[in-house]
């Protein structure tokens, strides 16, 4: 069955007939990745701002795309997606604050995906990869600022309608704008960034290549090698392999192939999927694999329903300047791939490839992180070992027995800033310093001097946390710090006292026949007493911090 294309006012429509409820879907050119991390979250606050005036539940926010479809007589189409145009070109003020409740309570619930994980890894806290990161910029957000986001993006020559059923008496009351061209999604260029693990075993590799059916038919030899390695040794344990290509819209496409494995040992798989992969480079590819990968992608090109399941991807074509040719053509194409082409593809992957773990993160050398500052040092209330140091270009956190994490003002991403005087700055690469004035001895002038540092851009100012969410001195382990009260500030005060009089008793001429005894237990009770008193210094302080963090909340 043909697809046709025509126009509705202005927005171009793709109609594909099919039996059924009548299906259809409103496509802007707007998405995760045109945000900044100041912004993070517009998009996704959009759609809830419509969806909600509309009073449809489905809708969709992508790195690319914001997609609002809808399902049911062709009467209930056309008035759904009015209701998205008015939805649209409302006053987003009375419904804002509701809107993010809604989207506080939805973040509050979602666990990361591998894909989350992938982007922020190669993107870090950029474009593309602020899709797998928290949505930073909600709290802030006015009515202002989306309305203009609104007036940018989703006007009438920013959008495509795909549809089964009729259009006629349909209308688009859209604004007048422009296309918006995909996004610059360059990779991080001399690091990777922060890899948070899904909640299962994985090892998963991620490349670029060019976007075509040569790469759609790549992505499947790939998933066919893996799946033939690993089948050999999964025993009873229970594992998934899959292969993704998925187009940026710039001419490149992700390709992302995957061994989730939720039961037994994932040593043994992780050891053949990288043989697999390695077997691949070294030999031809399998002339085999190509051919079941070609057939089947023909098999769903020439599928009775391939007209309607392919109207998202020519609609995504459409908005990103690379429209899908016809379904023929896309046939000759696809029986013309050779193995050769697919081995060329192999051999470039090397240098554009990320492989992962869940329990191990990057495999393979990584770039160095940012040099750690030297300066001004603020000692943790929480270990001796533990600081912050910042001078004119950074702030490094140390803690022991990890990495310090450096994070430079010139490339910080975001400033994260509470009311109660705690910080957070996240890096280009999504790694992040905290500034608490309740965890380390700062003086007053450190959170004045952090936000001069950081380009007011980049500030982003958050409502008052809770009172129990302002942090207090823990230890690594699970149990709050047992600093010390009056019992600690009197047997403090006893050591040093028996710690004086042994000092006396051996360096009095006389007074003592084992002077070298009576100074080790100097040395002893000298140090155990300062230990104790340091514990009351440090409840002292953490006190004294934490009442006015917390006054502060309730003033703001």
């Amino acid at each position: 069955m043909m697809v046709t294309e025509s126009e509705i006012d202005g927005v171009p429509v793709l109609h594909a007939p099919a039996a059924g409820p009548v299906r259809a879907a409103l496509v802007f050119r707007a998405g995760q990745a045109d945000e900044t991390p100041v912004l993070a979250g517009v998009t996704h606050l959009v759609e809830h701002l419509v969806l909600r005036r509309a009073g449809g539940t489905c809708g969709g926010v992508s790195p690319v795309v914001t997609t609002f479809a809808v399902a049911g007589t062709v009467a209930d189409v056309h008035a759904h997606l009015q209701h998205v145009c008015a939805a649209l070109a409302a006053d987003p003020a009375p419904q804002l604050d509701a809107a993010k409740a809604e989207l506080a309570a939805e973040a509050s619930q979602r666990t990361p995906t591998i894909f989350d994980s992938l982007a922020v890894v190669r993107y870090g806290a950029r474009h593309h990869g602020l899709a797998g990161l928290p949505e930073w910029g909600l709290p802030a957000l006015t009515a202002a600022d989306v309305r203009r986001w609104i007036d940018t993006y989703f006007t009438r020559e920013n959008a495509v309608l795909w549809t089964t059923g009729e259009v006629t008496g349909l209308r688009l009351a859209l604004p007048s704008g422009a296309r918006r061209p995909v996004p610059d999604a360059t990779a991080l260029p001399d690091r990777f960034g922060l890899f948070r693990p899904p909640p299962y075993a994985a090892i998963v590799r991620d490349e670029l290549q060019p976007a075509g059916v040569v790469t759609e038919v790549y992505a499947g030899v790939l998933e066919r090698a893996v799946f033939a390695a690993t089948g050999s040794v999964a025993g009873a344990g229970a594992y998934r392999v899959k292969a993704h290509h998925r187009p940026r819209g710039d001419g490149l496409a992700s390709v992302t192939v995957l061994a989730e494995i939720f039961s037994g040992d994932p040593g043994p798989i992780a050891g053949e999927f990288l043989d697999a992969l390695a077997a691949l480079r070294a030999q031809p590819v399998p002339a085999e694999h190509v051919a079941a990968a070609r057939q089947e992608l023909d098999r769903a090109l020439i599928a009775p329903d391939a007209a309607v399941s392919r109207l998202p991807g020519r609609a995504f074509g459409l908005l990103t300047g690379a429209p899908e040719p016809p379904v023929e053509e896309l046939r000759a194409r696809l029986r013309a791939v050779t193995a050769d082409q697919v081995g060329e593809l192999v051999a470039a992957s090397r240098g554009a490839e990320l492989l992962l773990t869940s329990w191990s993160g990057l495999i393979g050398s990584a770039p160095a992180d940012p040099e750690p500052v030297t300066g001004r040092r603020f000692r943790s209330l929480e270990s001796r070992r533990a600081a912050l140091t910042m001078d004119r270009t950074g702030i490094t956190r140390t803690w022991p027995d990890t990495r310090p994490v450096t994070v430079p003002f010139a490339s910080t991403a975001v400033l994260l800033k509470w009311p109660d005087g705690g910080r957070r700055l996240v890096g280009v690469d999504a790694r992040h310093v905290d500034v608490e004035p309740t965890l380390h001895e700062t003086p007053a002038d450190v959170v004045p001097a952090v936000d001069a540092a950081v380009p007011a851009d980049r500030h982003v100012a958050l409502p008052p946390r809770d009172a129990d969410a302002i942090p207090v001195p823990r230890p690594r382990g699970k149990h709050p710090v047992r600093y010390g009260g009056a019992g600690a500030l009197f047997l403090g005060l006893v050591a040093w006292v028996l710690a004086w009089a042994a000092l006396m008793l051996a360096i009095t001429p006389g007074a003592s026949s084992a002077p070298v005894t009576l100074s080790g237990i100097f040395l002893v009770a000298w140090t155990w007493g300062g230990f104790r008193l340091r514990r009351v210094r440090n409840t002292t302080v953490a006190h004294r911090r934490l009442t006015r963090a917390r006054e502060a909340a309730a003033r703001s």
